[in-house]
């Protein structure tokens, strides 16, 4: 992911979501700057990176970032819940529908930025694409205020 794309992504998260108590990255993989971001630019705000190969968790442990291993086709609700946002970088396509099964269920927005060439897997009546800077994200807008 370009530097530029993960600015853009923090900045729209910081302008968006006032106060977050809660932010959950899933599928971080070895593109931890936007957590790592959000966590130096909100730091009240939890931050939770998840993961199913725990040695890339590791290299992050230290950053005051909580991680879990969890597999989002059978995934550990505890870490959700009390989301005010879910996303993801770069899901594959077929994690798309488990992503937005586990936002609807914890009742927190989701926002998947996707490759360029890829499409959107699912559909639910909130979904907005957004281009926010040349970035292109996907909002479902799921949090209950």
């Amino acid at each position: 992911m370009k530097l530029i794309d993960a600015e853009n992504i923090i900045e729209y998260i910081i302008r968006n979501y006032r106060h977050p108590k809660k932010i959950v990255e899933v599928g971080v993989g070895k593109l931890p700057q936007i957590a790592l971001g959000l966590k130096k630019r909100l730091p009240e705000t939890e931050i939770i990176i998840t993961d199913l190969d725990p040695h890339i968790l590791e290299q992050l442990s230290g950053h005051c970032i909580k991680t879990f291993v969890d597999d989002i086709i059978s995934p550990d609700m505890k870490i959700y819940n009390n989301s005010d946002l879910i996303y993801s970088i770069r899901p594959p396509p077929e994690f798309q529908h488990y992503l937005l099964k586990i936002a609807k269920m914890v009742k927190a927005d989701l926002i998947l930025r996707l490759l360029t060439n890829e499409h959107m897997c699912v559909h639910h009546p909130t979904h907005k694409i957004i281009n926010y800077k040349k970035t292109v994200l996907h909002i479902f807008k799921l949090k209950i205020n």
